[in-house]
């Protein structure tokens, strides 16, 4: 994969699985009142571009004819140096007649990087404090402009315009997939001007679906995020796939690309078998068994303690480090034996990172929390804390529960 699709698949959300309920919310073009003739043109597109080492990239989003959109931006696409811990959040939307860009240097342990280190502790120190640096244009048709108010914190400046977008009138991609577990029912275009269309299928076997990923033509690809089970035997889903993002200017307007067909290629099923992409499946399988196992030995931990009254934070933190250490270490070792090919990288066939980065983040709450009341809490408060800190581990077990 070259920088610049990279680039795109990370500022652009390119995807989405819904599951049948929530399919009735989406638009299509079936409830549009007017569509543009085909070459016209017809909506805007928020263009951005850097320049790294003497190469000028490019990226566009769809500005929605109602409300506004959100996009993240990646590391690399403002900056070359080197560094973490934050992002850049872009909101635009339709404003009379013009496009308002809002955007905002957040800090959520990922994206945009820093040219020094003292830059990343200014923004770290500034962002903890809730100081969230922003900018807001409001920008009309073909108007341009420099950002470089995040200099200070380190982000190479960039340029943002609002182009025009040429309307792409093209028949309906065609689907298919790895197992015939999953059946077509139908497809429809969204509304937009960037080809988006929503896949109505039917999981047809007698097992969940945990997982699925898929691809379209241009090589686009689908994953789903593990939050929950994708469809259960018999139910209904929706798969929605998007492109558009790697078209071209012409002249004073944006052609959005398309697609011609889109094919499931990877499924994992509810009991662990697979079919498809291999390397998916084990992917899949392995975050799954890991961040499972992690999340029943910290709500284990919580409810003990939280049963017990005990609310010793120190002593909290030294047992939150001690049942995250080497979890899963037999359930790898037969997820190992299924993907012998696996062997060739021991840390992936780990826990470890999955793990450590669970312990972590409850660390970094039980710090804040203690900082927040100064060493001063009521033990009420600290069981109220432990409560509210065990409710999202509950809760995300309890959509993976046995069939």
């Amino acid at each position: 994969m070259n920088i610049r699709s990279l680039l795109i698949l990370l500022c652009a959300g390119v995807f989405a699985v819904l599951l049948g309920d929530q399919f009735s919310a989406a638009k299509t073009n079936q409830e549009e009142t007017r569509r543009a003739t085909n070459g016209s043109t017809s909506g805007f597109a928020l263009e951005t571009s850097w320049d790294v080492t003497g190469r000028v990239y490019q990226t566009f989003s769809e500005v929605p004819g109602t409300g506004a959109a959100h996009s993240v931006c990646a590391p690399s696409m403002v900056s070359g140096y080197t560094g973490r811990h934050s992002q850049l959040d872009f909101w635009f939307g339709v404003e009379a007649e013009a496009v308002r860009v809002t955007i905002a240097l957040t800090y959520i342990g990922s994206g945009v990087r820093f040219q020094t280190n003292d830059a990343e502790r200014n923004v770290r120190q500034l962002l903890q404090t809730n100081a969230v640096p922003h900018v807001s244009y409001l920008l009309q048709p073909d108007q341009k402009t420099d950002v470089n108010d995040f200099s200070q914190f380190g982000v190479m400046p960039f340029e943002i315009k609002i182009v025009k977008v040429k309307h792409v009138d093209q028949p309906l991609p065609s689907f298919s997939s790895c197992t015939d577990t999953i059946q077509l029912v139908s497809v429809e275009r969204m509304e937009g001007e960037f080809p988006s269309y929503t896949f109505t299928v039917r999981n047809a076997g007698s097992r969940r679906i945990s997982y699925l990923q898929g691809k379209r033509n241009t090589g686009g690809t689908l994953f789903t995020a593990g939050e929950r089970p994708v469809a259960e035997a018999g139910q209904q889903f929706t798969i929605q796939m998007t492109a558009g993002f790697e078209g071209r200017l012409t002249g004073d307007a944006y052609r959005p690309d398309t697609f011609a067909s889109f094919r499931v290629t990877g499924v994992v099923f509810g009991d662990g078998d697979f079919a498809g992409d291999r390397q998916h499946a084990f992917d899949s399988l392995h975050s799954g068994i890991c961040n499972r196992l992690t999340e029943e030995l910290i709500v284990a931990l919580l409810s003990e303690r939280i049963e017990s009254g005990a609310t010793d934070l120190g002593e909290l933190r030294s047992k939150v480090l001690a049942v995250c250490k080497d979890v899963g270490v037999d359930e790898m070792r037969q997820l190992a034996a299924r993907f012998p090919e696996s062997a060739r990288n021991p840390e992936a066939v780990s826990c470890a990172e999955n793990s450590d980065s669970m312990a972590k983040a409850l660390l970094k709450r039980i710090d804040e929390f203690e900082r927040d009341h100064s060493g001063s809490a009521t033990k009420k408060q600290m069981i109220d804390f432990l409560i509210s800190q065990r409710e999202p581990y509950l809760e995300r077990l309890s959509r993976w529960k046995p069939l």
